[in-house]
């Protein structure tokens, strides 16, 4: 009988584990750790064929690295018609079932649909963590509360979008 109790539990917690990230929630594991794995300039073009051993790379890291958060940052996807490759990436992240977060480059921008229609569809995906703060300029920003064990939060990560290019120039590239 303490065998089925303790199954019990053990799937009751599975569960929640799996609410929690569903939920976008991050929490310090009971050691106070948060591992975070960072993929950023990956500049994917599905179109002209460039960088696509991009995929494969992430998969092999997420396996070896097992972390709780992935950030993916700045030129991420060049090329035109770009949910193709976000949507690419976020089945990755889906079927490892970890939660990740993406924060445009400026060139995140040089192709067929506005960075504004971009920050909406990847805010859509399964597990992204991405809620633009529009009080900010920018379409990916936010920052990312990590929760400690007493529930409270214990570390906040900022996220923040470098945007297109300079409009000062030339005092300021």
């Amino acid at each position: 009988m303490k065998k089925f109790y303790f199954i019990l539990i053990l799937i009751l917690a599975a569960g929640f584990s799996i609410n929690v990230q569903k939920k976008g929630r991050l929490e310090f594991n009971a050691s106070g750790e948060l591992k975070i794995v960072q993929f950023t300039d990956t500049h994917i073009s599905l179109a002209e064929k460039k960088n696509l051993e991009v995929f494969e790379t992430v998969q092999k890291v997420l396996a070896a690295e097992k972390p709780d958060l992935v950030m993916v940052t700045g030129d991420i996807v060049t090329g035109d018609n770009p949910q193709e490759a976000f949507s690419k990436l976020a089945a990755i992240f889906e079927k490892s079932g970890i939660p990740y977060a993406m924060v445009f480059g400026n060139h995140d921008s040089e192709h067929n649909l506005p960075r504004k229609e971009v920050a909406a569809f990847i805010e859509k995906l399964s597990l992204c963590l991405n809620k633009t703060d529009h009080s900010i300029e920018g379409f990916t920003n936010f920052v990312l509360p990590v929760y400690g064990k007493n529930g409270k939060k214990a570390a906040l990560i900022y996220c923040m979008d470098s945007n297109e290019y300079s409009t000062l120039e030339p005092n300021v590239g």
